[in-house]
């Protein structure tokens, strides 16, 4: 008597492979290029070890690393909960944050200083940022956490960032007697003239960030970005920790730690 299962991957009287034997196939294939779940976890748990010796910018780029490593399916299994009670929600839904926040890092870790001259012809230090987003896009990165920050700057005539600023003091200056017309008044400001307002300042950050601002400046801003999203950061860290086992966990801080201490040794011998 045929076994049914044996039917199931026989060749048809023309010569082709039935639907079954096909599917087989490419679910056989498919196996073969799809990264093991030991390999994916051995991957996050090694960015999770890195942040653990990294400073604090390092520290966040490497947990949302970790994060972006994660399947979708994985993502959407994960629950977080909402601060204000309101509705929890999945973590595939803190994707787009988890993206801004990575490109942050990123610009913060290529940030470079140069030297130009004031009007006096005084050497002084800048920093500028290449920054991953457009003005337009500004107030979705540089939100609240940017606000409290004091900046000096530096901005050349002439420049890009110059002419930029400009445009955007005009504008600026429209909302602002806009919104003073309406205090005058006795009435508060519409939801979107105080939206264009919080947004004309997330642009006027952009700029001075773009074209200089100087070594003081930038380290209040490290400071107030590590302040703001480091608990946020951190508590993802936790959730996604429970995807890892303990064991690729001590593996992998083992390995980055032995790393760390060759690397130390042979600075210490130089």
């Amino acid at each position: 008597m045929s076994n049914e299962a044996d039917a199931k991957v026989s060749v048809t009287h023309d010569g082709h492979t039935d639907e079954s034997e096909a599917n087989q196939l490419i679910k056989a294939m498919a196996d073969a290029f799809r990264p093991t779940a030991i390999g994916s976890e051995a991957l996050i748990a090694s960015e999770l070890a890195m942040a653990v010796f990294s400073d604090p910018i390092n520290k966040i780029r490497h947990i949302c690393e970790a994060i972006m490593m994660m399947s979708k399916t994985s993502l959407l299994n994960l629950k977080v909960e909402d601060p204000e009670g309101i509705q929890d929600y999945t973590f595939w839904d803190e994707m787009p944050q988890v993206r801004r926040v990575y490109s942050l890092t990123t610009a913060f870790g290529q940030g470079h200083q140069t030297l130009k001259f004031d009007e006096s012809m005084n050497e002084m230090e800048i920093v500028q940022l290449a920054l991953p987003f457009s003005d337009d896009e500004a107030f979705l990165y540089l939100d609240c956490w940017t606000q409290k920050v004091h900046y000096e700057s530096y901005i050349l005539s002439g420049t890009q960032a110059s002419k930029g600023y400009e445009r955007l003091l005009i504008r600026f200056n429209n909302v602002l007697i806009e919104i003073n017309t309406l205090f005058d008044q006795g009435l508060d400001p519409t939801k979107e003239l105080v939206k264009s307002y919080e947004e004309l300042k997330a642009q006027s950050i952009y700029w001075l960030m773009r074209d200089g601002f100087t070594v003081a400046s930038y380290r209040g801003l490290r400071s107030a970005f590590v302040n703001y999203y480091m608990p946020i950061v951190l508590s993802w860290g936790r959730l996604i920790m429970n995807t890892v086992s303990p064991d690729s966990f001590k593996e992998a801080l083992a390995s980055i730690g032995s790393i760390n201490r060759k690397a130390s040794g042979r600075r210490g011998r130089h």
